[in-house]
């Protein structure tokens, strides 16, 4: 449905809500507890982290495949070997 323009109908939403809530038509919101709220925010950190960990995974293989103008497995052991010995 369009709102016709000039024409709000915030004010009538508000007691319309209002009215269904009082006469209980409406569902209350659910809140996880603390332990479920802290378990979401790990598991929100971890999908970061993974995620920020591909970036650099595949930043680096660019790098890697541009320097060295071949293909080298980013997560070989040669691999590992080299970026070792550049950051030593």
């Amino acid at each position: 449905m369009k709102a016709i323009t000039g024409q709000k109908t915030d004010k009538k939403d508000v007691h319309w809500i209002a009215k269904l809530t009082r006469i209980g038509l409406l569902p209350r919101s659910f809140v996880p507890n603390e332990t479920i709220q802290e378990l979401r925010e790990l598991t929100r950190q971890r999908k970061h982290y993974v995620e920020s960990r591909n970036r650099e995974t595949n930043r680096i293989h660019k790098i890697l495949q541009s320097v060295l103008a071949t293909y080298l497995p980013v997560d070989g052991h040669y691999t590992f070997s080299l970026i070792e010995s550049i950051f030593r």
